[in-house]
């Protein structure tokens, strides 16, 4: 029993991996034969009939048995040719059919986590293997996608977190600007030095928006040391500590080590790091930092 499995299995893969072409030829053909030969035993079995001395009606025995010898004749061919194209069917375009259909029906649902396995050498293995190779890049390009969509919402989060606090700023020194200009208390220096430190908040902005449009993560930020006196890395700082401290209403102790210190970094980053620490303290703080 187990050698017949095995010699069945044996024919039926020998089989699935011949072309389409030729299994369907070599099935007709089989088919045909098979009826020649189912015709030949009949025809031998009738032959005594037909040399009978009986009739019906008009008809002779040997017309009688003629006429089902042509019947039985066409039966063999139309029936073992049916045979033939169920058994290729069977073979050869059942699996492969249900195998694309439960592709297209799952890819038409959105859903890409299957797998199309016909492993098969003939025509149909080889479109069902490019149709697997398309899936698993609809789901490559997919993954891809979920990731770039995950990372501009992260960039975009880290944008908005990012540019709060410049904002803010310039906003405190609008109103700085706008209590003192109109009472005349503001020396030019002071005004100059004001409008200053606004250019340059304005400038990190500009600058802010144009690479955060360029990159596609936020570990691809650009950094770019140059050199840098201690003594202006910490007035900046100052300056923005000034203001959060007037626009949110907390006292902030500022202390640094850096004013007679040569360096070497980002300012714009160190600043985006000092004001993302200092907002986030400024959100939770009752009234010292």
């Amino acid at each position: 029993m187990g050698e017949n499995v095995t010699i069945q299995s044996r024919i039926k893969s020998k089989i699935q991996n011949m072309p389409t072409k030729r299994t369907l030829v070599i099935l007709i053909i089989a088919a045909l034969l098979m009826a020649a030969i189912c015709s030949i035993a009949t025809v031998m079995a009738t032959a005594a009939f037909r040399e009978r001395p009986f009739a019906l009606g008009n008809y002779r025995a040997v017309d009688i048995v003629n006429g089902i010898l042509f019947a039985m004749i066409f039966v063999y061919g139309r029936g073992f040719i049916v045979a033939a194209v169920y058994l290729f069917y069977h073979l050869k375009l059942r699996e492969p059919i249900r195998q694309l259909s439960y592709g297209t029906t799952q890819i038409a649902h959105e859903n890409l986590d299957f797998t199309v396995d016909y492993a098969a050498d003939d025509e149909l293995g080889q479109l069902c293997a490019s149709f697997e190779k398309m899936r698993s890049e609809l789901r490559r390009n997919n993954a891809k996608m979920w990731r770039a969509t995950e990372e501009r919402k992260k960039l975009n989060a880290v944008f908005a977190h990012d540019l709060r606090t410049p904002l803010t700023v310039l906003k405190g020194y609008t109103d700085f600007l706008e209590e003192y200009i109109p009472s005349e208390q503001m020396q030019p220096d002071k005004l100059l030095q004001t409008t200053g430190k606004m250019a340059i908040h304005i400038e990190r902005i500009q600058h802010y928006v144009s690479m955060m449009a360029e990159i596609q993560r936020v570990e691809d930020t650009p950094v770019t040391p140059k050199p840098l006196v201690g003594r202006d890395a910490s007035d900046l700082l100052r300056g923005t500590v000034n203001i959060l401290e007037k626009k949110e209403g907390v006292s902030i102790a500022f202390q640094t080590a850096l004013d007679q210190e040569s360096l070497s970094l980002d300012v714009e980053i160190v600043q985006r790091v000092v004001e993302n620490l200092l907002s986030n303290a400024v959100r939770y703080a009752k009234s010292v930092i």
